[in-house]
């Protein structure tokens, strides 16, 4: 076997120029060194990973002094989120694969696929063909499919409290990854994939066939929904412990991480600019948030239904049949819970672009609703996993902080859940007049004081109007009345 020499610049470097110099004045002249002691009179590859550094200008000004240095940059980020990857992570690839030898695609983390099990033959074939079409890549690095900080041990709680390894748990990620990564233009690979997981399981292969389905149905959800919906892709965000109602109604707010939704998945919205543009009337884009919350939901029915018209029982790795059969029933109960959330999300920012209370009324009931299935998540999830994410320190912040190692499971989140439906539930609001009419403020908003004067109230939060005459006055005496405490709604959480 080759052994060879993976160099990491980025995190470990405070600047670029750091980074140029210690690959030109460090790395390559201890390479030639020790070469030159071993007496071996060939250049074996060097791999440089571009992460967090300036990868093309790394290479170009190390190039001359080395020249076999093969290039490896992440996929996706640290999530895998698509088979039509592109923008400014797309470009940086393609410039490394034109300079370089070789140049290696790393599938990193994968942040939202974790803890079920995700091995879908037709998502990774369309990747890998991506990355040699879109990326112009020859090789890849393959993270463990879940639990990569918890390495070897998979996330699955065993009744026996023994612990399940990855590479048994996630063999088929293992294979799909290998198989297409060889060849990735196979045509359609059905047959295939039907007989390795009829002999797997011990099924017929029209069982397998079902099985395929519920792997490929349920590969969709994750990818799409983090890609539409997430805050970053990578360590900080664990999709699969789901979001809360503010992450979709301002996610900006939480710091979207740079160049995520232009590299990371085809062209599409966010929430937030697909109903500004309902109500300004202007034409939508690309992929469309509450079109991918209802295929989600539509891929967990599907990979249900495949799991449930299984009729033969397995002969071989029957435990672990079950536990597949119930990822999937978890797929789609998240998804369904997730779908709610959004389009509780929808009337709010629908009450923002009118004030119309309406929409907030409109908003509860989903906003239950999606918490009511994640009580048959928490359910299914108890005694079958350890934790949803193996990142469990402060690192992690969507959709609440990981520190202390808190947060980590799905009945963990119901708090979180609930206390946000409670505090939806808690806002009565009160009209004291139209900004459109502004000589009712005055008068309505005396008569609101007077109704809000009430020991049983202890927190009032009241919209100021813009502009002169009335609608100054009112602002003078809501100051007053608020002992001149302000707050930006645009700025506070």
């Amino acid at each position: 076997p080759n052994v060879g020499l993976l160099v990491c610049l980025g995190e470990a470097m405070a600047t670029i120029e750091d980074d140029v110099k210690w690959m030109k004045e460090t790395i390559i002249p201890g390479i030639k060194d020790g070469l030159k002691a071993s007496g071996r009179t060939d250049i074996p590859p060097v791999v440089l990973r571009s992460h967090d550094t300036d990868g093309p200008l790394v290479l170009k000004e190390s190039l001359p002094l080395y020249p076999n240095i093969y290039t490896m940059s992440k996929y996706t980020g640290e999530s895998l989120t698509t088979y039509e990857p592109g923008g400014p992570w797309g470009e940086t690839h393609r410039q490394l694969a034109a300079a370089a030898p070789v140049h290696i695609d790393n599938v990193h983390i994968l942040a939202n696929l974790e803890p079920w099990r995700w091995s879908s033959p037709a998502f990774t074939q369309k990747t890998v063909q991506a990355m040699h079409n879109v990326h112009h890549s020859k090789g890849l690095h393959l993270y463990p499919q879940a639990s990569y900080w918890d390495w070897p041990y998979a996330a699955d709680k065993l009744p026996n409290g023994e612990r399940l390894k990855q590479v048994d748990r996630d063999w088929m990620w293992f294979k799909v990854w290998g198989r297409y990564s060889w060849n990735s233009n196979r045509g359609d690979d059905n047959e295939y994939w039907q007989n390795v997981l009829a002999n797997h399981f011990g099924i017929t292969t029209d069982a397998a066939a079902l099985l395929l389905k519920a792997y490929d149905e349920s590969g969709e959800i994750a990818p799409k929904l983090l890609r539409r919906f997430g805050i970053t892709e990578g360590n900080r965000q664990t999709l699969l412990l789901g979001m809360k109602i503010a992450q979709f109604v301002n996610p900006y707010k939480y710091n979207i991480y740079p160049g995520f939704y232009e590299s990371c998945g085809p062209q599409g919205e966010k929430l937030i600019e697909y109903v500004e543009k309902e109500w300004k009337g202007e034409k939508h884009v690309g992929e469309l948030p509450l079109d991918i919350v209802d295929q989600c939901v539509e891929h967990g029915k599907k990979a249900v239904e495949a799991m449930n018209a299984i009729s033969v029982k397995p002969t071989k790795n029957a435990e672990e049949f079950e536990r597949i059969k119930n990822d999937m029933e978890c797929y789609q109960t998240f998804a369904i819970s997730f779908r709610y959330k959004v389009l509780a999300a929808q009337q709010v920012l629908n009450y923002k672009w009118t004030k119309e209370i309406k929409y907030l009324d409109a908003a509860l009931p989903l906003l239950n609703k999606s918490l009511l299935y994640w009580y048959k998540l928490a359910i299914k999830t108890d005694d079958t996993y350890h934790y949803a994410n193996s990142m469990q320190t402060s690192h992690r912040r969507i959709p609440v902080g990981g520190d202390d190692g808190k947060f980590k499971t799905w009945k963990d989140m119901i708090p979180v859940y609930e206390e946000e439906l409670e505090a939806f539930k808690g806002f009565d609001p009160l009209a004291y007049g139209k900004n459109a009419d502004r000589d009712t403020l005055l008068a309505g908003l005396f008569a609101a004081l007077r109704e809000l004067d009430d020991p049983s109230i202890h927190q009032v939060y009241a919209r100021c109007p813009v502009g002169g005459g009335v609608a100054y006055a009112v602002q003078n005496r809501l100051k007053k009345a608020a002992a001149f405490h302000i707050v930006d709604a645009e700025e506070e959480e």
